[in-house]
């Protein structure tokens, strides 16, 4: 039961980010990509930073999960997004 649970919650939440990466590609917010992979992969590195984070809180965790987006997606966040746009 508590799998089929969490089975059904990851279903709705990658369900959900592949929706929010299609809009945004469809908008031509981020460049076209496979969006069932950028998926998984955009999960799979957020919850590895909420790992890492709970371990070392040198960081806040909304500027590393900020990072993994700017990494895997290409959209920059703040000033130092700003700054790299720049160059």
């Amino acid at each position: 039961m508590v799998y089929a649970i969490s089975q059904e919650r990851n279903i709705l939440i990658d369900n959900e980010v592949q929706r929010i990466l299609q809009a945004s590609m469809d908008k031509g917010e981020i460049a076209k990509m496979n969006v069932k992979d950028t998926s998984y992969l955009l999960q799979a590195s957020v919850l590895g930073v909420v790992m890492l984070w709970l371990h070392k809180q040198d960081q806040s965790l909304k500027k590393l999960t900020e990072q993994c987006i700017d990494q895997i997606i290409g959209i920059n966040h703040g000033e130092e997004g700003e700054k790299e746009d720049a160059r």
